[in-house]
This record gives structure tokens, sequence and C-alpha cells, in this order.
């Protein structure tokens, strides 16, 4: 199978040998990031676009760094905790 000819949604095993490379390179590429894959049940699925955008070395990482950092930018900030200088007694306690 060529890439002109594969489907428009793949399966890992499809994808590694389209890529060529292995089963386990492939899913640890989806682990990473690397490649964008969609877990359907107990399986994965592999968009031919996201598999051409990682072999052309766009990825899915960079779309995902910027969605986390969004996301981390949009919760609300904890409550700033009092800095207590260390050469400062403990709080309670008379000099």
């Amino acid at each position: 199978m060529n890439l002109a000819d594969a489907p428009d949604v793949l399966t890992v095993i499809e994808a590694s040998r389209l890529a060529r490379v292995g089963r386990n390179a492939m899913y640890e590429a989806i682990q990473r990031g690397d490649v964008f894959g969609c877990r359907i049940g107990k399986s994965i699925r592999i968009p031919k676009a996201a598999l051409v955008a990682y072999l052309n070395g766009e990825g899915a990482r960079s779309d995902r760094r910027l969605q986390q950092a969004k996301r981390k930018a949009a919760r609300p900030k904890a409550a700033s905790q009092e800095v207590r200088d260390p050469t400062s007694p403990p709080q309670g306690i008379a000099v």
C-alpha cells in the first residue's frame, strides 16, 4: 500500500507500515504527541493527514503544546502563599 491509496483513517499497523517504522515506535510517537491518534473503543485510529504532517516534520506536538499552554493560562491562579524569610524565627515564638 502506498500513501495515495491509503484510506483517510489508518490503524496503527497501517500507519507504521506507511512510515516504515515499527508498530511500537508508532505507538510511542502517539504517546509522545508527535502523531495525532484518536482512541475509538479499544483501538487507535490515525488520520492520514496527521501521518503526512508527521512525516513532513510538522507533527501534532506543537499543536498540543499550544493547546496545553492555552488551558494553563485559562486556569484560575491559586491564592499566593506568603513567603517566609528563612533567617527569621518561626511565627509565634518570641525572641
